[in-house]
């Protein structure tokens, strides 16, 4: 077999938002694939679980196009590394997706979707999560809103944009993820908020967020419009 050519989560998610039609073979087994599967626009998804291909069976692949590039897909990277190369020997277009989904879990996405002469606002997406933070920045200092178990992102951010993280926010518990408030802060040295009602019967080290209609340099209440604007 020839060496298949692969792909980053990065450069996928710049294809998606390219508009360009995509093809998803997702390997996984059928109930993993049920349960969580990359989607988007102009995307068509097929799942075919990698067993099937180990027999080589014919009637697995028959609805691939041969005239489109298909990215396979499939846990961590191996399977689909596998599935590709098969599929490049009997004449389709194929590339792998670096790492899997465990890869594309792990993508952040930040982009300016705020500026002024003032403040510059950030939001961080974890598009496999649908998790939004935000960084708020103005004068050299930062405030990281609702940040993700992921800190590496957001220190990176400070780096790139040239500020320095003082402020984390929690603006609650979150359900949907697990939060890197605390250790954020801890590693910066930032001051770390939440409200006292969110914090009640934990151990957490905090600044009740209720008390304060403005942090240093920021309007509290500006910031979550803006955030809210752009959730």
């Amino acid at each position: 077999m020839g060496k298949v050519q692969s792909i980053t989560a990065e450069e996928l998610h710049r294809r998606m938002n390219s508009g360009q039609a995509l093809v998803i073979l997702d390997v996984r087994n059928e109930t993993d694939y049920n349960d969580w599967k990359i989607e988007g626009k102009n995307l068509k998804s097929i799942n075919i679980p990698y067993f099937q291909f180990l027999d080589d069976e014919e009637p697995a692949i028959t609805d691939l196009p041969k005239d489109t590039e298909i990215v396979v897909i499939c846990a961590v990277g191996g399977a689909s590394e596998f599935v590709a190369e098969l599929l490049m020997e009997k004449g389709y277009k194929t590339v792998s997706l670096e790492g899997g989904m465990l890869a594309w879990s792990q993508f952040y996405h930040p982009v300016v979707v705020y500026t002024d002469d003032k403040m510059k606002l950030i939001q961080v997406n974890r598009l496999s999560k649908g998790c939004l933070s935000y960084a708020v920045i103005s004068g050299g200092e930062g405030m990281i809103v609702d940040p993700n178990q992921k800190i590496e992102i957001y220190l990176e951010l400070a780096e790139q944009h040239h500020f320095k993280i003082e402020h984390v926010v929690d603006s609650h518990l979150h359900a949907d993820h697990i939060s890197g408030g605390i250790r954020l802060a801890e590693q910066t040295g930032a001051t770390y908020f939440i409200s006292s009602g969110e914090a009640k019967g934990t151990n957490l080290q905090f600044k009740p967020l209720e008390r304060f209609n403005r942090i240093r340099w920021l309007s509290l209440p500006r910031v979550i419009r803006l955030v809210r604007r752009r959730s």
